[in-house]
């Protein structure tokens, strides 16, 4: 049965998807598996408590001073200091942690499994099965992100077209770097994360269900958590929040009630929005006492945090809502 699935899948996809596909199949001897530079920051989310059961990350840094506790900011070396908790700060992203997690947890559980068989293998997020577990995944994400471009590609313009730019984006940008030679870092599952939010928002636009709306509000959260800078993606909302407002006010009688139905659709993609960050970042702030959105925010996005412009693009988040009808 499964074989009669994989056969369907295979022929339904065009000539041009199955080119990507063993594009990709030849590209796999290019990956590089290790865990360094800014990728160190990033798998700490993941190895930290998942091998060593907390979130100092004593034993993720070699040398602290120099990778954490100093940050290159505005034109000069700033202090980053021990947080409240009396933990080392970490001012990476949580979301590739997230996204590796389906492919990691299971790869910790097979080494303590295979440590009963005699197996001797290292379970302390460095070793090998760690490190191909995070190298594939990454390497999954995105080419899976470059297909979803494709895919959106293909709706404004021919196949044909569609192929060749994603050709040209895959190898004519950095993205091969953060594929193949810096699994470790957040840009592979940008691609992921952005693509699938635009191919979800568009995928959607014009018929979105309150359900839909809660999804993409929630992939917002993700594309957020993932890399902060992704925020510019919701221009793509924000664009189509301003122009139902402006329909509703042309609309004339029926624009109370249009209005309200308007309002509490996007409430509803704000607080999904925000119930993923709550999540992968807020529910984390008891534990390591530092916010990577805040310091990321000045970093990059001054004065406003990204969670902060996410707010403004979509009139608000839940507890705003309620705060302005209680």
């Amino acid at each position: 049965m499964k074989t009669n699935f994989l056969q369907r899948f295979w022929r339904g996809r065009s000539n041009y998807e199955k080119a990507l596909f063993f594009v990709f199949l030849l590209s796999l001897p290019f990956l590089h598996a290790q865990v360094g530079g800014d990728g160190v920051g990033y798998y700490a989310y993941l190895r930290s408590p998942l091998v060593d059961h907390n979130f100092s990350f004593s034993s993720d840094f070699q040398n602290p001073n120099e990778e954490l506790l100093k940050i290159f900011l505005v034109d000069h070396f700033v202090d980053n200091p021990i947080t409240k908790t009396g933990h080392l700060p970490n001012f990476y992203s949580v979301g590739p942690a997230i996204l590796w997690s389906p492919f990691l947890i299971p790869t910790h559980l097979a080494v303590f499994g295979l440590a009963h068989l005699g197996w001797h293998i290292a379970p302390d997020g460095h070793s090998w099965p760690y490190l191909a577990a995070m190298t594939a995944s990454t390497a999954l994400y995105g080419f899976a992100g470059l297909c979803l471009s494709f895919a959106v590609a293909r709706r404004f313009v021919k196949e044909q077209w569609a192929f060749w730019a994603t050709i040209g984006v895959w190898f004519g940008s950095s993205v091969p770097m953060y594929i193949y030679l810096l699994p470790a870092w957040s840009h592979a599952h940008s691609v992921f994360v952005d693509a699938l939010f635009l191919w979800y928002w568009l995928r959607t636009r014009g018929t979105r269900t309150t359900r839909q709306w809660l999804k993409l509000g929630l992939l917002s959260g993700l594309m957020i958590d993932v890399y902060q800078l992704n925020v510019v993606f919701l221009v793509a909302v924000a664009f189509e929040v301003f122009s139902s407002y402006a329909e509703i006010l042309a609309a004339g009688s029926s624009r109370q009630e249009g209005f309200a139905n308007t309002l509490r659709l996007h409430a509803i993609f704000g607080g999904g929005g925000h119930t993923h960050s709550a999540i992968g970042t807020g529910g984390l702030q008891p534990l390591r006492g530092c916010c990577s959105q805040q310091i990321m925010g000045c970093l990059y996005l001054r004065p406003f945090s990204s969670w902060q412009l996410r707010d403004f693009f979509v009139c608000g988040s839940w507890t705003r809502l309620l705060e302005r009808f209680a």
